[in-house]
């Protein structure tokens, strides 16, 4: 090779190394203007634009998340991601929840428990607890005249250890969450290097506006749920079988929704995680059993007051209705046998790492695409394994999947069915046969949570 062709290679690659890292550089600073914008502000405003905005981050959000895992691994990529990603959260951590009040409930619960009160046993608004009321936590939490806690007993721990550190604290609880955060991107680096993959993509979890808004911003507990299935994730490539059953039992008590993923982590002849998992039910929930069969909470009412009974909080079956009429037993029986059909090839598959981390996938991206749960926070949960299962994905899918999105927000802003949305899923549909990457789907099913929320 010539001299001239040697300069000519050596500035491509040049380029080829830092042209992403200028663009992941942009799309941060792009992602800390507008919330830097949302401060600013006014109390009424920032409900009225939080979704707009939410979404115009989930685009940017998007492209960073294509360009690492398009790219080599860079210990500046990195860097960027988690500066950014620290950046934001200390940005959110002072302001009030600006569109839920759950982290009220946990707070009071938290107080509760302080003062001696099991939180399984009576409803916010019951005469016994007349003495703990005040005019700022008491006042804003939701339900408080006849739900008692749907909370299991790690949430309403931790809900205690945060009061204990400042009692009725909504920042202070904000703060622990951000440090669970802390825990998971920390998991998940150990995970990607354990599997050898490229650290930058933590990115996936670490600037997903979702768990930006929803743990820094509006406190909500899933993220727990979220590093203690990481945790199991990295059990799992560690090969520490009773530990992963241990983490999944303990992300069951925060959310429910992860003692499905036992399928995905099971092998054959595996006695330990199951016995570690029981056990750990045992050990948590025992402190709280005085109350009986109150210990089940709000959780048996829960699903007919949100309209999961009646299917009217099913966004697909809505969708369904656009063709032919489906009744919501006969939708929920279809996504029983699906579920149930995923989750026992799971249980007799013989996996290794990767297939338990796409099973997990799964099962975690086929229930929120059934369920379409009204709250965007539900979705936090499946981040952690879109970060380690994603892989490279065309152009051509960005662009199909996101036309697909953007004609499901037409209707139902003007209940107007467009073309593309006929033909965007065929273009889809195409491009994953030459291209077989689903989990760009559930991305985007994350990415856009908080339409989910607003229609």
């Amino acid at each position: 090779m010539t001299p001239a062709a040697e300069t000519s290679a050596t500035t491509h690659n040049t380029k080829k190394q830092w042209l992403p890292l200028v663009a992941l550089s942009l799309l941060g600073a792009l992602l800390i203007t507008f919330t830097a914008l949302w401060l600013k502000m006014w109390d009424h405003q920032r409900v009225t634009y939080y979704f707009w905005l939410f979404n115009i981050q989930a685009l940017a959000y998007l492209a960073a998340c294509f360009i690492v895992i398009k790219t080599e691994s860079n210990r500046y990529a990195l860097i960027i991601v988690l500066v950014v990603a620290a950046t934001l959260r200390v940005m959110l951590l002072p302001t009030e929840p600006a569109h839920s009040t759950d982290i009220f409930r946990y707070v009071w619960e938290g107080y509760v428990q302080t003062h001696g009160i099991n939180p399984f046993r009576y409803v916010p608004a019951a005469p016994e607890l007349e003495h703990l009321r005040d005019d700022y936590i008491y006042v804003n939490i939701n339900r408080k005249d006849y739900a008692k806690t749907p909370y299991p007993p790690v949430a309403q721990i931790i809900f205690a250890i945060s009061n204990l550190i400042r009692p009725r604290g909504v920042t202070t609880l904000k703060i622990i969450w951000v440090l669970f955060e802390g825990v998971t991107i920390g998991a998940l680096l150990g995970l990607l290097k354990k599997l050898n993959m490229n650290l930058s993509r933590v990115i996936v979890y670490a600037w997903s506006p979702l768990a930006i808004w929803e743990v820094a911003q509006n406190g909500h507990l899933d993220v727990a749920a979220a590093t203690f299935i990481t945790l199991a994730g990295l059990a799992a490539a560690h090969g520490k079988r009773a530990t992963i059953g241990a983490m999944l039992a303990m992300a069951t008590m925060v959310k429910l929704f992860p003692a499905l993923l036992v399928a995905a982590f099971w092998k054959k002849g595996d006695k330990r995680l199951p016995i570690a998992m029981a056990v750990t039910l045992a050990i948590f929930y025992a402190p709280y059993l005085g109350v009986g069969t109150g210990i089940l909470g709000f959780v048996t009412h829960y699903p007919a007051e949100e309209g999961f009974i009646s299917g009217e909080r099913f966004l697909l079956l809505k969708w369904i209705h656009m063709i032919v009429p489906l009744h919501p037993l006969v939708y929920l029986g279809i996504f029983a046998a699906l579920l149930g059909t995923a989750g026992l090839y799971l249980l007799l598959k013989n996996k290794d790492i990767f297939q338990q981390l796409r099973g997990c996938t799964l099962l975690a991206g086929l229930v929120l695409f059934f369920i379409s749960p009204q709250y965007g926070w539900y979705y936090l949960w499946l981040l952690p394994f879109l970060t380690l299962t994603i892989e490279p994905i065309a152009v051509s899918q960005v662009i199909a999947t996101i036309s697909v999105a953007a004609g499901f927000v037409r209707y139902h802003l003007a209940q107007t069915l467009t073309v593309d949305l006929l033909i965007a899923p065929v273009s889809i549909g195409f491009s994953l046969k030459q291209y077989p990457s689903i989990q760009w789907l559930w991305l985007l099913l994350v990415a856009s949570a908080a339409w989910l929320s607003w229609i």
